[in-house]
């Protein structure tokens, strides 16, 4: 999964006018962006004017401060806080290698952990052997802007016909309606949005493992501040290594987590 941008770069500069500069190595702050509406369970947006939470939120913040340094969390939609970040006026937001250009232009931390695309079916209509070739003539639920790299060559031509949701909601009710035979999304977010709502059910749902086009969601942050932020990294890398080792991590994912039941294929028994 990769976010396509619907905004136009004029438009998104005259911004810069009115953004404030970045914090620094030397004052021991980070200006960390995320997206109004978040990207749950990874990073949830509070009420008001209080600090999201969530996976990854939450592991930035305490590391960071476990570190020596102050996490101060601010709203932007994600075009814009791509560029800000180029231009060096925040700091860091959490993303993936694989969905920017230029990779190396930035600086990142290791991979806190795997997000991938996985198939989601309604339990009761689940498609065996569902691989790429075996989904000819189906529909797949997608999100609107979003890229599938796995899959692009057979929505192109339309092989396999790709129906567009605006919300990640809208694909779980697009799916128990029978409009689609299968959603495309992360395992995590979909637990997340199946628990929030009331009318939906995890048993009602089932996943295909493994995924599609796994990436590392990572932290990124700019190589245009003065200082450089390779010491913080370094700390950061070495902190978050501890916490993979000693469970922190895990239990810190596991508070988010919803398991979905694992769609079988002939032989399995779905444990």
């Amino acid at each position: 999964m990769v976010w396509k941008s619907a905004c136009s770069l004029p438009v998104l500069l005259s911004a810069f006018l009115s953004v404030a500069a970045s914090a620094s190595p030397l004052n021991k702050e980070i200006i960390f962006a995320y997206p109004p509406q978040g990207y749950p369970p990874y990073i949830i947006t509070a009420d008001g004017d209080g600090a999201p939470t969530g996976i990854v939120a939450d592991a930035f913040s305490q590391i960071s401060r476990e570190t020596g340094y102050k996490v101060v969390f601010r709203q932007y939609p994600d075009r814009r806080a791509q560029i800000l970040l180029q231009r060096g006026k925040i700091d860091a937001i959490a993303f993936a290698r694989e969905w920017v250009q230029s990779p190396d232009n930035y600086r990142w931390t290791k991979p806190l952990l795997k997000v991938a695309d996985h198939l989601i079916f309604d339990a009761h209509r689940v498609i065996k052997h569902a691989d790429i070739q075996s989904l000819r003539g189906k529909m797949i639920g997608t999100m609107v802007a979003f890229i599938y790299p796995s899959f692009e060559n057979a929505f192109n031509t339309q092989a396999i016909t790709r129906t567009d949701a605006p919300a990640f909601r809208n694909l779980f009710l697009m799916l128990k309606s029978g409009r689609v035979d299968a959603v495309l999304l992360d395992e995590r977010v979909a637990g997340w949005y199946i628990a929030q709502s009331p009318d939906l059910r995890p048993d009602d749902f089932a996943i295909r493992k493994p995924g599609f086009d796994a990436v590392g969601y990572r932290i990124m942050m700019p190589t245009l501040t003065p200082l450089g932020w390779e010491g913080f990294i370094e700390k950061y890398d070495k902190k978050l290594d501890q916490w993979k080792s000693n469970g922190h991590l895990q239990a810190l994912i596991s508070r988010y987590a919803i398991k979905l039941k694992q769609a079988t294929r002939d032989g399995e028994d779905g444990s």
